[in-house]
């Protein structure tokens, strides 16, 4: 007990630093197209998104545009995934799932060019969904080449 309390008031004289997470952007890049990541049939999709679809690009643009202005003086970003939308299988492959990590990683880049990015996938990243394999494949290391 002592010792970490002696650890925890080290820590805390410290500067404790600050660092962005970011996860689940759930980019549908079919949002004005096909609405593809839609639970129901949207009439009127704002620019910024609609509560039952995935993301439009303009709404992860300006969340990152709203995250520099806010605080682009971190130590670092976290981001934990689920980049691509709730889009069936049927509508998605390797290529479409890596076309839009890409568009995110350098997005991400973009707006925080001098930090570094801890990234990993989500359920939804990878095709088919929830499907991970436990070793070596294509996309790993397509991503690996991105980060």
């Amino acid at each position: 007990f002592l010792l970490c309390m002696l650890l925890f008031s080290a820590c805390a004289a410290l500067n404790p630093g600050k660092f962005w997470h970011v996860t689940d952007f759930h980019y549908d890049p079919t949002y004005w197209s096909g609405q593809l990541s839609c639970n129901a049939d949207v009439e009127n999709p704002s620019e910024l998104g609609d509560y039952w679809c995935g993301s439009p690009w303009k709404l992860v643009t300006t969340s990152l545009e709203a995250m520099t202005r806010y605080s682009e003086d971190v130590d670092f970003l976290l981001w934990t995934g689920d980049t691509v939308a709730h889009i069936s299988n049927d509508h998605l492959n390797l290529s479409i799932n890596m076309d839009i990590t890409r568009n995110l990683t350098n997005a991400i880049a973009n707006a925080f060019p001098n930090n570094k990015v801890y990234a990993t996938f989500g359920n939804h990243d990878y095709y088919p969904t929830n499907q991970f394999p436990t070793g070596n494949n294509l996309l790993y290391n397509l991503t690996a080449d991105l980060w």
